[in-house]
């Protein structure tokens, strides 16, 4: 059948009608801009153009699109005019139309966004200009989890539920010796509101005294990396109190997400293990420092004890003689003295001798009798010294003597301490063992529940349409259509034969 039109106007306007019938959804189109200027009426004018070879030669496509309020288009690309865009390629939104009098399709476009490297790193640098000089950028970088400075017991996980990164994470992270607690923002990893809805996870997860962030996601592809370029979720991160770990899955390229992280690891695997690594290295530090605090303990009791023992032996040695010694050689001196004296005057000549026999008779009975009397006073104070002494060194002896008991005990004192020290040591250890095996229970029912290959363990499957989107109503199905079942082991494909209400077959058979 041929279809008559009367005019060129006519099938022009047929055109228009068919488009708005057949062509009326949003699409996406990527391509290289040229020709960019604002118009007239202040509209963005543009072309998007593709070039590409053949057999036949080369061919350039192109589709004109128009943007309306170039101001803020401009300023949320970090661009200051429509040249700056030439040569880079950029992903439109928006709705395709037919214009009638000018005899071309227009993409009216709402929504354009980098998409090339070129584009996406001119608008991420400014982005982090932008945050640098606000104060913001850059961020302290962890090189290690251990400068966190204690072992991670709490974090917080921000990921799609069922998702292959999250089920990826937690199995790095069963290699833990301790098991974090830990608290789940669901939110969605692509789409407009994938960046808004990570912001408010991490805006919630600051006044819950977690210790670390983390941003999971499983590989994607190159588009799906789009929304970690959002700026207002880099400032979040920039502003979060909480360090921020990026693994959202992928080796290749970086992300503005990777940038503001305080850490990025390339896939959620590589995160849960790091977090298990950093709980390892803590509990092997911690059994070191207890076997280093008995050691240290010991030797300081050791050097105790030996400096007791010296400072006794010292107080024993010290004894009376020493004193009896010297007052023994002082009178040996006097007596010497005397002695030389009584030799001196034997020496002088008969003569003199003669001369004064009688006086130095009687000089001598004086002196003699002096020397006598004050030899035998000096005896005398000598041995009411040596008495006094020997009285003293009893009482020393009964001092140390008295003095040892007392010390004994407060050494075994001190040992019992240490004991009880020790013994609270070890059952604080317990508790703490004992706690961690309550929580790593606990965890692993959150993860079994969570999980959704533990429902297909009880015969359970994954039902979705022929493009991978799940169904949960058979409103979302027809007749004809192609579904597939996941199962553990694989994917069955189908065809619906038959569609059967759940509610009309209960209402049967109230009836």
């Amino acid at each position: 059948m041929i279809r008559q039109f009367q005019r060129v106007s006519e099938l022009m306007w047929w055109i228009r009608e068919f488009s708005k019938l057949h062509l009326s959804g949003e699409i996406e189109v990527i391509g290289e801009v040229r020709n960019a200027r604002i118009n007239k009426r202040g509209v963005l004018d543009l072309e998007l153009v593709e070039s590409s070879k053949a057999k036949s030669g080369s061919y350039t496509y192109r589709l004109n699109c128009q943007l309306a309020s170039p101001k803020s288009l401009l300023k949320s690309l970090k661009i200051q005019s429509p040249q700056e865009l030439e040569g880079l390629e950029y992903i439109l939104t928006g709705s395709l139309n037919f214009r009638v009098t000018q005899n071309r399709y227009v993409l009216e476009a709402y929504q354009m966004q980098p998409y090339g490297k070129g584009s996406i790193e001119k608008r991420r640098n400014a982005i982090l200009k932008e945050l640098e000089n606000a104060g913001l950028y850059p961020v302290k970088k962890l090189a290690s989890l251990l400068e966190i400075g204690e072992p991670i017991t709490k974090i917080s996980i921000i990921a799609s539920p069922g998702t292959r990164g999250l089920t990826d994470f937690l199995v790095g992270l069963r290699h833990s010796p301790l098991l974090p607690e830990f608290d789940f923002y669901s939110a969605a990893m692509e789409g407009a509101s994938a960046a808004k809805g990570i912001c408010k996870a991490i805006e919630s997860a600051q006044e819950t005294g977690t210790q670390l962030i983390v941003i999971l996601r499983g590989g994607g592809a190159q588009g799906s990396l789009l929304y970690f370029e959002d700026e207002k979720l880099a400032r979040m991160v920039c502003l979060s109190k909480i360090p921020v770990i990026s693994a959202i899955g992928h080796t290749e390229d970086k992300t503005l997400l990777d940038y503001v992280a305080h850490r990025a690891v390339e896939t959620p695997i590589t995160a849960g293990r790091e977090i298990a690594e950093t709980n390892l290295r803590y509990l092997e530090n911690h059994e070191r420092s207890v076997e280093v605090f008995f050691k240290t303990f010991t030797e300081i009791i050791d050097q105790g004890n030996i400096a007791l023992n010296r400072s006794i032996k010292l107080l024993t040695a010290h004894k009376v003689e020493r004193y009896l010694s010297s007052y023994k050689r002082e009178a040996e001196l006097q007596t010497k003295r005397l002695l030389s004296s009584i030799s001196a005057y034997s020496k002088k000549s008969e003569e003199a001798l003669k001369r004064d026999s009688r006086e130095l008779s009687s000089k001598l009975s004086r002196i003699l009798r002096e020397r006598r009397s004050s030899v035998a006073a000096r005896a005398e104070d000598i041995f009411a010294k040596g008495k006094r002494l020997e009285r003293n060194l009893r009482l020393y002896e009964s001092m140390i003597l008295g003095a040892l008991p007392p010390i004994s005990a407060l050494l075994n004192t001190k040992s019992e301490k240490l004991k009880e020290s020790t013994h609270r040591l070890v059952e604080g250890t317990d508790s703490i063992f004992n706690l961690a095996n309550q929580y790593a229970r606990e965890y692993t029912a959150k993860i079994r529940a969570i999980n959704p290959l533990h429902s297909f363990m009880k015969g359970g499957a994954i039902v979705t349409d022929a493009f991978g989107k799940p169904l949960i109503t058979i409103k979302q199905v027809k007749k004809g259509d192609e579904l597939k079942l996941r199962v553990t082991d694989g994917v069955i494909l189908s065809e619906v034969k038959e569609k059967r209400s759940l509610t009309k077959k209960l209402r049967e058979g109230v009836k």
